[in-house]
């Protein structure tokens, strides 16, 4: 009479796993972040835009830079309460909980809903520096994944079964992306070329349904565009300026294409997962047919890498736009090959001549991102969990200035001087400079309103000598060059004035 009861639960515990994984990067964020999740210059705007949004009609005077939808998102959080530090720390732990758990999700399609295996792919996603490191940030890119693998997984439902609300669901999740991240075009130009090719009939009956997608998809980015130009005569405030990668660039993406296995830790666990992962692609070639799901997904992670790519490339070369090739910018690129790589291990995983293969091919990339985690793996308040803590501490330095709130800062970091403030920020107009190599007028005025406050006494520049990598801003070399001379050194950080404003 008891028998259907084990059975029962042995269908739920897949399940259970799954919500428990996504629970356990929440959690794990939650403790690697006593101090708040991490801010870049970037975070600092979008705070700074999400703080002064009151209305609709706040909504054109967001930053063009960026895709209108983070600083909308942090604005409907901070409705929830005053602490603004303590509400994104929470929204980013549910947004990595979210992402951990529709990549088990996708998974789960491929492999079997009711299949255990998808949990170890879970296990390595948990253990991922790149998906910690773009979740741990005030940064766009943890809600831009999340909309990209949502589209992706209701995308390939819908190759599956051909159902009316799993295409709109994949419409309209593209669609959001494109608001969080301008870089949403791939996407939405990778998902309709998918449906093309994993569609069947003819050419002309094949090409109607990507096209439906990509028209429908991209309607409220161009709405957005459009009323900008309307409203503030600017759609966004990227140029067209040629500056053609060069040598160096590429071998800089190449590098980055081989770090998405977790190889952060020197060239011998690059040579072990690249046999490894040689040898399960000879296994795949040579062994049966694949499964259609598995086979869908991976034509999808392949041609969103090389879209997603060839737009960064065009990107850096054509636009201003300073872009490293980093695990932020290729962090869609890395996740989905990432999934693609996990499904495929997985899928040989039950087989028993390449149990071994698969096993070791797994425990090594699951080993490199726990390796790019450490040190530091501790309960403790005071280190946090990882080694994106130790940076955390030293920005939390930052709230033992208070006596400059009382002043307008320039500042070329992530400091919670400026997000605990409502000051203005003012943008140097060498701005952009390294990146275009022309002059940038546009903040001729900010510089001068910036350099009289100087001059008055009634301001001082911050700046943080850790961050002249942000080709954007300007180094103290350049600073110091424009008239401005440290008046107060720290750990890591001067405040510069003017000469005449120190005379006084």
């Amino acid at each position: 009479m008891n028998s259907p009861q084990p059975a029962a639960v042995n269908a739920s515990l897949p399940t259970l796993l799954h919500w428990l994984l996504a629970a356990a990067g929440a959690l794990l964020l939650w403790l690697s972040s006593p101090w708040g999740v991490g801010v870049s210059p970037d975070s600092a705007e979008y705070i700074s835009a999400a703080r002064r949004f009151s209305g609709p009609s706040d909504l054109f005077n967001l930053p063009t830079q960026w895709a209108p939808g983070y600083p909308l998102l942090l604005a409907f959080v901070y409705l929830f309460g005053d602490n603004i530090f303590a509400l994104t720390r929470l929204l980013h732990c549910a947004l990595l909980a979210a992402n951990i758990g529709i990549g088990i999700a996708l998974l789960r399609q491929v492999i079997g809903r009711d299949s255990l295996l998808p949990a170890l792919g879970g296990v390595v996603l948990l253990v991922s520096a790149t998906l910690w490191q773009v979740n741990f940030y005030a940064w766009s890119e943890a809600p831009f994944l999340l909309c990209l693998q949502g589209s992706a997984l209701a995308l390939l439902r819908h190759v599956e079964s051909a159902t009316r609300g799993t295409f709109v669901a994949a419409v309209a999740l593209a669609a959001l992306a494109l608001l969080f991240r301008y870089a949403g075009i791939a996407w939405v130009g990778a998902a309709a070329l998918t449906l093309l090719l994993l569609q069947s009939g003819s050419w002309q009956q094949r090409l109607r349904k990507p096209v439906v997608f990509g028209l429908i998809a991209i309607v409220p980015f161009v709405l957005w565009l459009v009323l900008n130009q309307l409203v503030r005569q600017e759609t966004t405030n990227r140029e067209f300026v040629v500056h053609l990668v060069n040598g160096t660039d590429l071998l800089a993406l190449l590098q980055q294409f081989a770090s998405w296995l977790g190889v952060q830790q020197g060239w011998l666990p690059f040579v072990v997962e690249t046999v490894l992962v040689a040898m399960v692609v000879a296994t795949i070639v040579k062994g049966p047919p694949l499964p259609a799901s598995l086979r869908s997904l991976l034509i999808l992670a392949g041609v969103l890498v090389g879209v997603y790519t060839l737009f960064i490339l065009f990107s850096k070369s054509f636009l201003d736009a300073y872009i490293p090739f980093d695990d932020r910018i290729f962090a869609p690129a890395w996740l989905f090959a990432l999934l693609a790589l996990l499904a495929c291990l997985l899928q040989l995983l039950p087989t028993q001549p390449t149990q071994l293969i698969a096993t070791m091919a797994l425990l090594a990339v699951a080993g490199g991102n726990v390796l790019a985690l450490w040190p530091g793996v501790t309960m403790a308040r005071s280190q946090g969990i990882g080694y994106l803590s130790a940076y955390m501490s030293s920005v939390s330095r930052v709230e033992e200035v208070p006596e400059l709130a009382n002043v307008t800062v320039y500042t070329n970091a992530p400091d919670y001087l400026r997000m605990r403030t409502d000051f203005s920020v003012h943008d140097y107009p060498r701005k952009y400079a390294p990146t275009t190599g022309l002059a940038n007028a546009a903040y001729a005025d900010d510089a001068a309103s910036m350099q009289q406050q100087v001059r008055e006494g009634k301001a001082v520049l911050v700046h943080y000598n850790g961050f002249e990598w942000r080709a954007y801003f300007p180094t103290l070399a350049e600073l110091n060059e424009s008239g401005y001379v440290s008046v107060l050194a720290g750990n890591g950080v001067q405040l510069l004035a003017l000469p005449a404003a120190v005379s006084q």
